[in-house]
């Protein structure tokens, strides 16, 4: 399967984040690549499973872009992720001569930047009240790792998936489907 977990997403005592299909840029209105889905849902491109002893991976998912599809130039039957570094997705930087081009992009590794800026964040207001209380923050990156993935909601992800499968699938079904989501 290609969207096999791969080191270090089954690792037990870090987090792993994943992407949803969700970003805020604009869609240019002349655009005609596919978007695959309309509704906030795990992105296509993001890998999910269990990790060592059964634990869910990713831990958390956060926006990771849009990514729309095309037709394959050599098989107009079939539909590809589009390479176009155009919006949607997330703005991120690019390396050129003058130091402030920038290029839209999707991934986990954008979601693991955004979810990185959060927790270090966190990290800064934790550091600041501990130190101002006179404790010991020998425990601040357990704390931080906490903050961060107790934020985290589903909220009506579960609905949406339940909406792609096909019908025929039972109570214990739907939930199988959703667990390994």
């Amino acid at each position: 399967s290609y969207h096999r977990l791969l080191s270090p997403a089954e690792s037990i005592n870090n987090l792993t984040v994943g992407s949803v299909h969700q970003d805020r840029s604009i869609l240019r209105s002349n655009d005609n690549r596919l978007n695959p889905y309309e509704c906030v849902h795990p992105a296509i491109y993001t890998p999910f499973g269990g990790g060592m002893n059964n634990s869910i991976k990713p831990d958390l998912v956060f926006d990771g872009g849009r990514q729309m599809l095309q037709e394959d130039i050599r098989d107009w039957n079939k539909l590809v992720p589009s390479r176009h570094q155009l919006a949607p997705g997330l703005q991120v930087a690019y390396p050129d001569n003058t130091l402030n081009k920038t290029i839209y992009d999707r991934g986990t590794s954008c979601s693991t930047a955004l979810i990185s800026r959060f927790a270090y964040s966190c990290y800064k207001v934790l550091n600041e009240i501990l130190n101002n209380n006179n404790h010991s923050d020998s425990h601040i990156h357990l704390l931080t790792k906490a903050l961060v993935v107790h934020g985290c909601s589903w909220e009506n992800i579960g609905d949406n998936i339940e909406k792609f499968l096909p019908n025929g699938f039972d109570t214990k079904g739907i939930k199988d489907v959703k667990r390994q989501w």
